[in-house]
């Protein structure tokens, strides 16, 4: 119910609104792992490195972490629409903390070079292989 004429809106209401869409499955997420691993290997940076790079570009040197604000604006350059950033911070925020830090960043985001079982999975789960 939004009351008109009142000084706010409810956040029922808001959240009615605006909530995104939330995604389901795990070919956005294997997506968006892809899309950072070839930025990646692009880029010729591993894990830690490119930690570092999204570190540096939200500007966080000091802190060594990223919210959520902080790992939309430094993924940003990779395309991602806003509900996939957003549910890609939730699956790397494995401490559920509402900060992504060098640990959480390298038990999900790696070469693919260095684990070709990794590589393999995510093939099987394209290609709906089970």
């Amino acid at each position: 119910m939004t009351v008109r004429g009142a000084d706010g809106l409810l956040y029922q209401d808001f959240e009615k609104f605006f909530i995104w869409p939330k995604l389901v499955g795990s070919e956005w997420e294997t997506k968006c792992i892809r899309a950072i691993r070839d930025w990646m290997f692009k880029s010729s940076l591993s894990a830690e490195t490119a930690f570092q790079v999204l570190i540096s570009r939200a500007g966080k040197d000091v802190t060594k972490k990223l919210s959520r604000p902080d790992f939309h604006l430094a993924v940003a350059d990779l395309k991602f629409t806003a509900p996939e950033a957003d549910g890609l911070f939730k699956v790397l925020d494995t401490k559920q903390d509402g900060e992504l830090d060098l640990e959480e960043w390298t038990a999900r985001v790696y070469c693919d070079l260095q684990n070709p079982m990794q590589m393999l999975r995510e093939i099987v789960v394209q290609g709906k292989l089970t």
